[in-house]
């Protein structure tokens, strides 16, 4: 089995390819008696003609020729070999013919692998390639500035529209001051509330850890079992420690495992 390639010329196709610009755009919102306007971008209705009108007949032949498709010039470009095919023709071939799907494939791909490549070469040289190209890393900058955005906000990744166009253009300052500003009280909250944890868990510690040796609790505990209650004491406090939990309030825990410590007399 072989597959054959037949050029065919002046195939009407999609003459429009690439938009030609990135446009921002915007939309006014309202929301509980609140009103904002939030900036989105489009592509331009402007696009790059595409004047070459090739396309490809693509047949197999063993006993007797299969027809595959007709895949225009451009679809090489934007579309890859499973898409311009189809599975199922291929399905449909190697069933009727006791061939494997795989084989099949791999003698497709082997003739029309360099011809795609060829027309994707050519296709770089021109000026709609130049500027696709630049459209794709205008939009990852921006999917990245929206992530990196939410991550250090906390909050929605959609905010960052409200500020920002897709070009990174600061477009309501007002609103990014209140953000700062929330963060900023955030952070200092988050600090202070480290700080007095810390504290208390000293204070704790203080109480009920080195007043432990003046204490007059008997214990019925033999030596095996304090040590093993030694064991869980030091668990439970690397557990509660402030520092383990730097967004959570402890000190009731920790409060209650000194008490125990005290009470174990370990």
């Amino acid at each position: 089995m072989y597959c054959h390639i037949e050029e065919l010329h002046d195939i009407p196709t999609n003459t429009l390819g690439e938009p030609k610009e990135i446009l921002v755009d915007s939309y006014t919102w309202s929301n509980n008696g609140q009103t904002g306007k939030t900036y989105t971008y489009k592509m331009s209705d402007e696009k790059y003609e595409r004047p070459i009108n090739k396309a490809y007949r693509i047949s197999l032949h063993e006993e007797k020729p299969y027809s595959l498709c007709v895949i225009h010039y451009y679809d090489l470009i934007d579309y890859d070999l499973e898409d311009c095919i189809g599975e199922n023709k291929i399905d449909s071939i190697a069933k009727g013919i006791n061939i494997s799907r795989d084989e099949i494939w791999s003698i497709i791909k082997s003739e029309l692998e360099p011809l795609q490549d060829r027309i994707l070469n050519e296709y770089q040289q021109t000026e709609e390639y130049l500027a696709r190209k630049h459209h794709q890393e205008i939009l990852k900058e921006y999917r990245q500035a929206k992530e990196d955005f939410q991550k250090e906000y906390g909050i929605a990744a959609s905010e960052y529209d409200r500020c920002y166009n897709v070009f990174g253009e600061l477009m309501n300052s007002e609103y990014l001051n209140q953000l700062n500003q929330i963060l900023e009280e955030r952070i200092n909250i988050k600090k202070t509330s480290k700080r007095y944890r810390k504290y208390a868990y000293q204070e704790n510690f203080n109480n009920y850890f080195n007043s432990s040796s003046s204490s007059s609790i008997s214990s019925e505990f033999n030596d095996d079992e304090r040590e093993m209650l030694g064991r869980f004491y030091k668990i439970l406090a690397k557990k509660y420690h402030p520092d383990s939990n730097p967004d959570i309030d402890t000190s009731a825990e920790i409060l209650l495992i000194n008490k125990l410590k005290k009470s174990w007399r370990v």
